[in-house]
């Protein structure tokens, strides 16, 4: 346009190849600034190499978690009975159960004194010094409880005062951090908005994966002794912590903090975090109650088994192989389908109400005293796991990059929480109520807490950022559950949007849109919707029993809502 001016406003047309010539002088010119600072845009090639980069760092952390896991999972059917074995319990199984709880307590507390400062260096420093420290605990653990086994007197080593032993190792180990906390922060540094959900299932798969192998691989290696399975697991450990030498650092120069802040290196200085919007507070509630379970059934369960049914070390590992194997499945052939249909929000909701309901069964179980019903039991705790790597996928989405580790850092430590309170109400309710036969209270109690994240993650939708929705709009892959979540157009959360008015076709409840159409007839993307469907959305027809249709204003629903059709 410049070029057809100067040669007289446009009226006489210039050449192509002094056009030509003229557009690419002016596009060189030194003196236009914007010009020289830009960098070149990167090539096709390029960017796939750019993208290909993370993914081989990402495979190298997954067998660096797999062995991690799997060196955890050869312990399982050991390291409780190392603690029976004990002076301190004298080969009593009630009181094994006890002061093993205990010692999972004090590795938590630990944890807990430690994950904040960990996770703020990580930030400063990478992933990977804190990956290997983290390592080096958990080999030192490994390795004194193999050597405070007392199952047999010929052990030509062995730890006198066993108990005392265990519990430095255990303090020692959860100083040194968690592992996985910081491969959680890898992956989120290296994975984008579309493969989130996928590369978080494939870290935790490693877990259900990890526990088909190894709890039967260390039952059998346990059949003459306890030590040598703990022995091996101390060895693999120090073999993943020269593969952890290997891998690269997750966490570019660019995003990490200029200086660590001291004055949020505590846990409550992490925890205010998580107070900073309405969205991050509900989620960690459900971060505190995913580990809880987790650690319900870690602590006590292969005591519970032995105890209350009279089951042996080879049946109760057997249910925990078929835990792991259920998640093995639900994780391949479960995971994305489901994610694709329903959205990461919905899917989260579902894994937290199943596992809700397999406490109580649980709980139910001990009662009936029937011991088969348990791998029942195990199956539907397995296909709650969906909610582990939903909600991390969905979590990592709503802060920037730079923010990553400090989220992570908060996830850690209310992992800790978690599992410390767990292995707390453990040590004060199992004992007691076994000693009476009451083997079935500490599921009860655990049921009662789950319930309590079965609400948060029914109202998790309502807080969602707007960031959350855009990156999933950009994805192209809308479930039916994250398009609900934007009650808003612009992806303003439900909360936000309660006492304001909605502009002209945003409202999933039925205002009209720009044309004078109502939203109950064209959903809010566009979409036709079925009549009794649209009947539903305006509240003039619901599927629920009235009774349930009392409960929705309590819950903060109303009876033509998404939640409400889903409940």
């Amino acid at each position: 346009r410049r070029a057809r001016m100067a040669d007289g406003g446009g009226c006489r047309r210039q050449p192509p190849a002094a056009a030509a010539a003229a557009a690419a002088a002016e596009a060189i010119d030194p003196s236009d600034v914007s010009l020289v600072e830009a960098e070149p845009p990167l090539t096709p090639e390029q960017l796939a190499a750019d993208r290909a980069k993370p993914q081989l760092s990402l495979g190298l952390l997954f067998v660096v978690n797999f062995i991690y896991i799997f060196a955890l999972a050869l312990t399982v059917p050991v390291f409780p009975y190392i603690w029976t074995t004990t002076p301190a319990a004298g080969g009593d199984q009630v009181k094994g159960g006890s002061l093993h709880s205990l010692g999972v307590t004090i590795n938590s507390a630990c944890e807990l004194l430690s994950a904040s400062v960990l996770g703020l260096m990580s930030d400063r420093y990478g992933r990977k010094p804190f990956l290997l420290l983290a390592s080096a605990g958990q080999a030192l653990d490994f390795l004194v409880a193999g050597l405070a086994a007392r199952d047999r007197p010929d052990y030509a080593l062995s730890l006198a005062n066993g108990h005392l032993w265990l519990f430095f190792s255990r303090s020692t180990a959860g100083l040194c951090g968690n592992m996985g906390v910081f491969a959680k922060a890898y992956v989120a540094d290296s994975s984008s908005s579309a493969d989130g959900a996928k590369n978080f299932a494939k870290l935790i798969g490693a877990f259900g994966i990890a526990f088909i192998a190894g709890p039967p691989l260390g039952l059998l290696l346990s059949a003459n002794g306890l030590q040598l399975p703990m022995l091996l697991a101390a060895a693999l450990t120090v073999a993943n912590s020269l593969l952890i030498c290997t891998l690269k650092e997750s966490l570019a120069p660019k995003h990490r903090t200029p200086v660590v802040q001291w004055s949020r290196a505590n846990p409550i200085g992490v925890l205010a975090y998580l107070l900073s919007s309405k969205f991050l507070s509900l989620f960690g509630v459900m971060v505190f109650t995913d580990q809880f379970c987790l650690g319900m059934l870690s602590t006590i369960f292969l005591q519970y088994t032995t105890v209350a049914f009279g089951a042996s070390r080879v049946l109760a590992t057997s249910l925990l192989v078929m835990f792991g194997a259920g998640q093995v499945v639900v994780y391949l052939c479960l995971l994305g389908p489901l994610v694709r249909r329903i959205g990461e929000v919905r899917a989260t909701q579902l894994g937290y109400s199943l596992t809700c309901a397999a406490f109580g069964s649980l709980a139910l179980c001990s009662y009936l005293g029937v011991v088969y019903l348990l791998f029942a039991v195990m199956a539907v705790f397995a296909l709650g796991a969906i909610s582990n790597p939903t909600q991390l996928a969905v979590s990592s989405r709503c802060v920037p990059p730079s923010e990553q580790g400090k989220l992570q850092a908060a996830n850690g430590t209310l992992d800790v929480i978690g599992k410390m309170a767990s292995a707390l109400l453990v040590y004060v309710v199992w004992e007691p109520t076994a000693r009476r036969g009451n083997y079935g209270a500490v599921w009860i109690l655990a049921c009662a807490v789950v319930a309590g994240g079965v609400f948060v993650a029914f109202r998790l939708e309502r807080v969602l950022p707007a960031c959350y929705l855009e990156s999933t709009k950009a994805d192209g892959r809308i479930g039916a559950g994250d398009a609900d979540a934007a009650n808003v157009e612009g992806g303003q959360s439900h909360d936000d949007a309660a006492g304001a008015p909605s502009p002209a076709g945003s409202s999933l409840g039925g205002g009209a849109g720009p044309d004078g159409r109502s939203d109950i007839e064209d959903g809010p993307f566009g979409q036709k919707l079925p009549p009794k469907l649209a009947q539903v959305r305006s509240g003039q027809w619901s599927c629920a029993p009235p009774l349930l249709q009392r409960c929705w204003p309590w819950l903060g629903l109303s009876s033509g809502s998404p939640v409400g059709l889903a409940q």
